[in-house]
């Protein structure tokens, strides 16, 4: 039962110290594994696809067309995420296939949901928690004006040194000027 609530306190301090964004990373690694095995397993319709047609400048001319090869990315167009799936070149096109996440985009505004509620707080109770913690501050912040006066007008001046100040070191005055010829 210790064990049970050590570790139940430990998990509410990690996520009120860390935030909600470990919980969004896991979320986030297991919708890209399952993505992965859907991608692999090619369990997603044609009407899923999004292709990308990109133009190469290719030093030379190619007519063979090369079979399609798997990548692995996202990309990330008019707000909506997609997970790249196969590239082929043809000619002088790059020809991109990617497929529509879903999940990707369900998980990011979910996280945004928590940090605004986070930050704001639920419907309706930023009234009450406003007076709790103004009832807090009050008890942990004094209100007293205080006023620092600062003494700088009122130090002496040091008196003027007999030595005059120069900006150049007394080593300076010792270099031979011009240097020396050496004879070899």
């Amino acid at each position: 039962m210790k064990r049970l609530l050590i570790l139940g306190s430990l998990s509410l301090l990690l996520l009120n110290a860390l935030g909600y964004y470990p919980v969004y990373l896991c979320m986030q690694l297991k919708a890209q594994f399952e993505m992965k095995q859907r991608l692999d397993s090619r369990a997603f319709g044609e009407d899923e696809l999004f292709s990308i047609k990109i133009p190469l400048n290719l030093p030379y001319w190619t007519e063979t067309r090369q079979a399609p090869e798997r990548i692995e990315g996202q990309i990330r167009y008019n707000n909506e995420y997609y997970k790249l799936y196969q590239q082929e070149v043809i000619g002088d096109t790059l020809l991109v296939l990617a497929v529509k996440d879903h999940s990707e985009k369900a998980i990011l505004d979910s996280m945004h949901e928590w940090v605004k509620m986070t930050i704001s707080g639920l419907p309706g109770t930023s009234q009450k928690a406003a007076g709790w913690v103004s009832h807090l501050i009050k008890d942990y912040f004094s209100s007293q004006n205080r006023t620092h006066f600062f003494l700088y007008e009122w130090v002496a001046d040091a008196p003027p040194s007999a030595e005059p100040v120069t900006p150049v070191s007394s080593d300076y005055f010792l270099i031979l000027s011009p240097p020396p010829e050496f004879q070899v």
